[in-house]
């Protein structure tokens, strides 16, 4: 009875393990983190020439959003994620809905209306034309122009 005992807890055991073990990584071309992460992207964003302040606490008014923003470093994107992260979550466009705003190759929100300009971006210091569906990555310094 002892060695049946031992038995199941010992194939429990196995069983557990192999499942957490499965969990920490994935197939699935689509996912980029089973288990959740915590990065950090800087924004900054010009319009003709003038620095546009992103708020704190963006995505954190009435609950709490993965991407959002806090007070304490101005301009910082938190992606703070718990479980499966596909590598769509991670798209700058999905920051600015959060933040009702219109971004996209050819529209830098509310601005942009009625004005002719080009919307330019850039990140860690190289030209992206990726713009909303540029996925953003821990330490990335992302530059937004509409000119």
């Amino acid at each position: 009875m002892k060695n049946t005992i031992l038995t199941v807890v010992g194939v429990l055991a196995i069983g557990v393990f192999l499942w957490w073990a499965g969990s920490l990584s994935s197939s699935d071309p689509e996912t980029l983190a089973a288990r959740g992460l915590h990065w950090h992207t800087k924004i900054d964003i010009f319009v003709k020439g003038e620095s546009i302040e992103v708020p704190a606490n963006i995505g954190l008014i009435g609950g709490h959003n993965p991407i959002h923003t806090h007070g304490e470093e101005p301009g910082v994107i938190h992606l703070e994620f718990d479980g499966k992260v596909t590598y769509a979550d991670t798209e700058l466009g999905n920051f600015f809905k959060i933040w009702n705003k219109e971004f996209s190759s050819t529209q830098l929100f509310e601005y942009v209306n009625g004005e002719e300009g080009v919307v330019s971006m850039t990140v860690n210091g190289e030209v992206n034309t990726e713009f909303e569906k540029y996925q953003m990555k821990d330490g990335d310094e992302v530059v937004i122009s509409f000119e």
